[in-house]
């Protein structure tokens, strides 16, 4: 590891204001607006789907005060980069940071554009999505281009404006929306619910609509006194999102009926029109649409320090580090703005995403564990602030990181383990790197030097593009014409996507949200109602006119079902009887052939 280093200067520009609409802009997207529906097929309690919301919120203020720590110790730009490559090795925080610079923030814009495109379709309803999408990002890559001053201007322009229209929303909402029987008051039935499995599984969704609450930690060289600003955007910016969370999700409890709302995406919509009347499903798409312009710019913004760190570190990647006059990383933004439109364009933005999710979250946990390294291995470093509540905060946030990537591994593996190998690409891309060059990349204090061999930039170019190819080649695309006009709104918010989605195939979640009908097929083979269904000892042959009917929870792996035992209800029904029980599978690893009904 190299030798840590701590300053508390700083020649930025950006205020703690504009700081902490940064982390506001880049937390609030589309999961909030979407995901409240399928909690509510697992969760009945307004108190237990409040309650969710604000165990998301306190995990991710454990985050901000880690990270707040970090930042201000190891006071530099590129964030996961800078902390892993200090804190434990340069190959580590390149791995961060190869995939914060190809896909970790470029597919997020891409994602965040196309729901741009179609909620906005509410005020244009002629346009096209994909064509919206890409207008945005470029809008945002050319305002940032502009300059820091200027950039900074016009994200907190549209970010008071998002700020605006959820709070007026809120307010509607209580004053004249129509008002249900929803109670938020605690109850003894809310121990089991909070307790539960699918309170915990919800969690792991909550907590994607909480991500972005490190975003000032990516600039933190142009943040003007970071060793005080820093920390405060962090913590203010994530509680104004609790807040702004907690409010929508009892707005949406307090003017929809549950069962309305049950199982739907667009929650938001649905609460706008008991709000608003008719058109307020247009007027919450136009608040939506008009909201994520805050956050491609807040991404646009941070993505490219990480690149342009990069570049100052290692002399093959030089090129990435170019500043223009107003002080921007031109060649960083232009490539992150090329790579989102590709992805745009092939529309497998999604599949990248659903691929990464858990490399981001294992370098997440990495560098909140690097606190509690630093304070054993560096007690004396000056740390300009220390983490409110070490170390329960880093063990809080440690914990349920650790969840969310044991329940991604076993719900998601194949996804899990193509993300692994698409981060390990950047270790080809890194050793690669350092054969073309003599200087060490463990000292950031030494200089890069100034003239690089035309030819190791050839062998770069060549290796960043076999990487490249490998990581979307993970992924699989699909014709932007075949879009589904959800599928950008479904991936924010953590859910399967549509049927027609090239993903499909692939995402398969853990447990049931509503009872499924079951083709049994001992063995995973013959065809429906003809093989025996074995049930314990017993072999009942099934006939066109018996239905074998079981409720589980479990696991869904591959195909197969891992349910626990006394979760198992089995019972054959036969058209005009009243049914009789089944015993129990034999086995609790059966396969089955699953279609819900």
């Amino acid at each position: 590891m190299s030798k840590p280093t701590s300053g508390l200067t700083s020649t930025g520009v950006v205020s703690g204001i504009t700081a902490t609409a940064i982390v506001i802009a880049d937390m609030v997207g589309v999961g909030v607006f979407t995901s409240l529906g399928f909690q509510i097929t697992d969760i009945k309690s307004g108190f237990s789907l409040l309650l969710l919301w604000i165990v998301g919120g306190v995990v991710a203020i454990c985050g901000a005060f880690c990270y707040a720590e970090l930042a201000t110790m190891l006071p530099r730009s590129s964030g996961e980069y800078n902390f892993l490559r200090r804190i434990y090795h340069p190959a580590f925080g390149f791995v961060a940071g190869w995939l914060s610079a190809t896909v970790g923030f470029a597919a997020p814009i891409a994602l965040a554009a196309m729901a741009f495109g179609s909620y906005f379709k509410s005020i244009t309803p002629q346009a096209s999505p994909l064509m919206l999408g890409l207008g945005i990002t470029w809008l945002a890559a050319l305002v940032h281009l502009g300059g820091v001053r200027f950039g900074g201007a016009f994200h907190n322009a549209w970010t008071i404006l998002k700020l605006i229209l959820i709070a007026v929303f809120i307010i509607a909402g209580f004053a004249i929306g129509n008002t249900q029987s929803t109670s938020f008051a605690p109850s003894t039935s809310d121990v089991a619910v909070i307790t539960g499995a699918p309170f915990a599984v919800s969690l792991v969704f909550v907590m994607y609509s909480y991500s972005g609450w490190n975003a000032a930690t990516y600039i933190v060289e142009e943040v003007r006194e970071p060793a005080r600003n820093l920390p405060r955007a962090l913590l203010a910016g994530t509680a104004i999102v609790i807040i702004l969370y907690v409010g929508l999700n009892a707005i949406f409890l307090t003017t929809t009926p549950m069962q309305e709302l049950a199982g739907q995406l667009d929650v938001a919509s649905i609460a706008g029109k008991h709000v608003f009347g008719p058109l307020g499903g247009r007027i919450v798409g136009a608040l939506i649409s008009l909201g994520l312009i805050s956050s491609i710019s807040a991404m646009t913004w941070i993505g490219p320090r990480v690149t342009m760190a990069m570049g100052e570190d290692m002399p093959v990647l030089r090129l990435f580090s170019r500043k223009s006059e107003h002080g921007v990383p031109v060649i960083a933004i232009v490539f992150q703005l090329l790579i989102s439109n590709l992805l745009l364009l092939t529309q497998s933005f999604e599949a990248v995403l659903d691929f990464i999710q858990f490399s981001l979250a294992f370098c997440s946990f990495f560098t909140v564990l690097g606190v509690i390294k630093m304070r054993i291995t560096h007690p004396d470093l000056l740390r300009p602030y220390r983490a409110w509540g070490y170390p329960l905060t880093p063990f809080v946030f440690l914990s349920v990181t650790l969840f969310v990537l044991y329940y991604l591994l076993v719900s998601r593996p194949l996804q899990s383990l193509g993300g692994i190998a698409i981060t390990l690409t950047g270790l080809l891309v890194y050793y690669a790197s350092r054969q073309y060059s003599h200087a060490p990349a463990s000292d950031v204090s030494r200089p890069v030097p100034l003239k690089v061999d035309a030819l190791d930039h050839i062998k770069l170019m060549a290796t960043l593009l076999l990487a490249g190819a490998l990581t979307l080649a993970a992924a699989p695309a699909r014709s932007a014409e075949t879009s589904a006009p959800d599928d950008a709104a479904r991936f924010l918010a953590g859910l399967p996507p549509a049927a027609d989605s090239s993903l499909a195939s692939l995402t398969k979640r853990a447990g049931a949200r509503a009872p499924f009908q079951f083709d049994v097929r001992k063995g995973g083979r013959g065809h429906a109602f003809e093989d025996p269904c074995v049930f314990g000892n017993t072999a009942a042959r099934k006939t066109p006119n018996d239905a074998v009917h079981v409720q589980w929870s479990g696991f869904l792996v591959c195909g197969y079902v891992f349910p626990k035992r006394h979760d198992i209800r089995a019972q054959r029904s036969r058209a005009g009887g009243r049914g009789s029980a089944i015993d129990r599978p034999a086995s609790s690893r059966c396969r089955f052939d699953v279609a819900q009904s």
